[in-house]
């Protein structure tokens, strides 16, 4: 049943071809011999590209390799701007294409499939299928010649890749397609799709390099460089571009195997720099008292510790003076009599008083302090300790101040009694009792 179906279409498309009673050979010529004008207006897609448009590896490849370290593209052959002017990688859909040639990744049928294989049937219409027919079919690793109909290009050249991983199989179908050019005079450009790169399982990664030294061999002969004028490797995929543009850096080098080894020397000094030069990262900076958020600035601390330690040791030195004052004038206090307590009082609070304006420190310290406690965590914290001992020893030197004059209070009483009891052995009387 379905081989059946298989004729009937075939038989069908052929009846169309042979309507105008032409056969489908002289249809292939009519395209073939068609003036441009003309046959653009047969193009099923929208836009086409021209071979001018696509530019030559050899000026592709110096706008990339900085993107490649240059030891993962290191050259393999000596660089040969001639054959680079033949070569091109291009990011698009091949079936665009107006050129001599584009090759087919095809099945062994030949009467298409999926993927680039159906994509270019559906563009060149029935009559490929028509040709395609009398083609009976082609093996694995060898290729076939067709027409292109309502392509820009003018030929199809049919290839039926590897299975799987087979270099030598996958090889041959790149060398029969390049011969197929070479032995048909028309065809000096020509453009090849990833073959068996998809359903067919070839890894390209490890296609690629296969395909690059195939090319390159091939080119590598006088007669085939002097015929053909542009090798067109066409992919669709972001991914696909990186791989080939890094094997045709090594299989068609623009830069010579000193000039690599000059850019990898090159790469490993900014390395060294960049790493000599690269400055802690910012946000997690510690200060040298361990506080956490503070980013400690040498020159401007410098002076305010300086500051700081002056500020101190002069309140201390006025601490100092005020507790001497302090001692004078409880020494002179002790000659007082009781008559002059009163008096003595009065004298206490002027001196508490003072000893506040004493032990008080001045507005410039007072200043300085708070200006470094907001500068600086840890002083901060020294100033406030500083501040609560100041205020005890004010209470001590108070409480010390009270206590004394309660002992001189005391004394002057014990010494008045003293008094009298000497006076009464004596017999002197008192200057008050007289």
């Amino acid at each position: 049943m379905g081989n059946s179906n298989k004729k009937m279409k075939s038989s069908s498309k052929k009846t169309v071809s042979n309507s105008n009673n032409m056969t489908i050979q002289e249809i292939k010529e009519k395209y073939l011999n068609m003036p441009l004008d003309e046959k653009r207006t047969k193009y099923k897609c929208k836009k086409y590209v021209t071979v001018n448009e696509i530019k030559p590896w050899q000026e592709h490849g110096l706008a990339v390799i900085e993107k490649y370290p240059a030891k993962d593209v290191a050259p393999k052959y000596e660089v040969d701007d001639e054959l680079n002017k033949k070569i091109s990688l291009w990011t698009g859909d091949i079936t665009t294409l107006e050129i001599d040639a584009i090759i087919n990744a095809a099945n062994k049928s030949l009467l298409g499939g999926g993927g680039v294989d159906g994509c270019i049937h559906r563009m060149a219409g029935s009559y490929l299928y028509d040709e395609c027919v009398t083609l009976n079919g082609c093996s694995t690793e060898d290729a076939k010649l067709s027409g292109g109909y309502r392509l820009p290009a003018k030929y199809v050249i049919h290839t039926v890749g590897p299975i799987g991983e087979q270099e030598a199989k996958l090889s041959s179908c790149y060398n029969r397609c390049l011969d197929i050019a070479m032995e048909t005079d028309n065809i000096k450009t020509i453009a090849f799709p990833c073959i068996s790169t998809g359903i067919y399982g070839y890894d390209i990664e490890k296609a690629t390099p296969v395909v690059m030294r195939t090319v390159r061999e091939w080119l590598k002969k006088p007669e085939n460089s002097e015929k053909i004028e542009r090798i067109i490797f066409c992919v669709f995929l972001k991914g696909d571009v990186a791989v080939y543009e890094e094997n045709l850096l090594q299989y068609f080098p623009v830069e010579t195997v000193e000039e690599n080894k000059i850019r990898e020397t090159n790469t490993q000094t900014k390395k060294k720099n960049k790493t000599k030069t690269k400055t802690p990262q910012q946000g997690n900076n510690t200060t040298s008292n361990g506080n956490t958020g503070f980013k400690r600035n040498p020159g401007t601390d410098d002076e305010e510790d300086k500051e700081l330690s002056s500020n101190t040791d002069d309140s201390k030195i006025n601490k100092v003076e005020a507790q001497k004052e302090n001692e004078s004038k409880q020494t002179g206090m002790q000659g007082r009599t009781h008559d002059t307590a009163k008096t003595g009082t009065d004298e206490k609070r002027n001196q508490s008083e003072q000893l506040k304006t004493l032990s008080a420190p001045n507005n410039k310290n007072t200043a300085n302090e708070k200006s470094i406690t907001a500068n600086s965590p840890s002083k901060q914290h020294e100033t406030e300790d500083y501040q609560k001992k100041e205020h005890e020893n004010k209470h001590h030197d108070e409480s010390t101040l009270a206590s004394q004059d309660a002992d001189h209070n005391k004394q002057t009483e014990i010494a008045e009694i003293n008094e009298g009891d000497n006076a009464d052995k004596s017999g002197d009387v008192p200057p008050e009792k007289k």
